[in-house]
């Protein structure tokens, strides 16, 4: 696993639980499989989102979007896997500006609400992370 890797923590495979730093289990998953890879910077004010094809190269296809053209995280997800002509990736990671407490997450600077579990399921991932913001920059 490389420094700084968005998959440290959050929830499993097929949004199995949380899961504690470094299990080993989940360091034995990080190879190519999990790749590739959506990511995202979620505020209240943007979306951001880049992509990332392997774990020794540097995320592309930056793009930042205002969070209030989107009704929900998943339409702005799928506005950006449509406008990169991007098919739906292995994994996701995202970094939100708000707490995680469970599978309910409900943005405290912006109406987007939604279940880790239901975006999983609904984007087709086989692997979703969704930790708070700050937590992923102490990564």
């Amino acid at each position: 696993m490389t420094q700084g890797d968005p998959f440290r923590i959050g929830m499993g495979p097929r949004g199995a639980g949380r899961l504690p730093i470094h299990p080993p289990n989940l360091l034995d998953s990080m190879n190519h499989a999990t790749f590739p890879r959506l990511l995202g910077d979620i505020g209240g004010t943007n979306a951001r989102f880049a992509w990332q094809v392997r774990a020794d190269v540097a995320p592309a296809d930056v793009a930042t979007c205002p969070s209030a053209r989107h009704g929900s995280l998943l339409d702005a997800i799928r506005d950006y896997l449509a406008g990169h002509g991007k098919p739906v990736p292995q994994a996701c990671g995202i970094a939100i500006a708000t707490p995680i407490t469970g599978d309910c997450v409900q943005m405290t600077n912006h109406h987007w609400s939604f279940s880790i579990a239901g975006l999983q399921r609904d984007l087709g991932l086989e692997r979703l992370v969704v930790i708070n913001d700050f937590t992923a920059l102490a990564l």
